[in-house]
C-alpha cells in the first residue's frame, strides 16, 4: 500500500473515532499543544528543583530490565487513558 493511501486510511479511521469536526477544529489542536506544553513543564520541574533526585531516578532506571521499564510505560499510558476518558468533555 502506498504512503498516500495509508495516510488517507488513517485520516478516515481518525474521523470515524473522533468525528471530522473535532480533528479539523483549531480548538482541538490548541488543546493538544497546550497538553504537550504542560507535560514539558511538569517533566522539567524535578530536574530544575532537585537535580540530585532526578539523577538518582535515572540511575535506578538504568538498572531496571526492559520488562520493568515496559511495565512502567504501560501503566503510565493506561493511567493517561483513564484520565482522558474520565475528564474528556465532548
Amino acid at each position: 500500500m502506498s504512503s498516500s493511501r495509508q495516510c488517507g486510511a488513517t485520516r478516515r479511521r481518525l474521523r470515524t473515532l473522533f468525528g471530522s469536526s473535532l480533528l479539523e477544529s483549531a480548538e482541538f489542536w490548541e488543546l493538544l499543544l497546550g497538553a504537550a506544553a504542560l507535560m514539558l513543564v511538569l517533566e522539567g520541574m524535578l530536574p530544575f528543583f532537585n537535580p540530585a533526585s532526578w539523577r538518582a531516578v535515572f540511575e535506578r532506571a538504568i538498572k531496571m530490565s526492559d520488562g520493568q521499564i515496559r511495565t512502567i510505560g504501560l501503566a503510565s499510558m493506561l493511567a493517561g487513558l483513564v484520565l482522558l476518558v474520565l475528564f474528556w468533555r465532548r
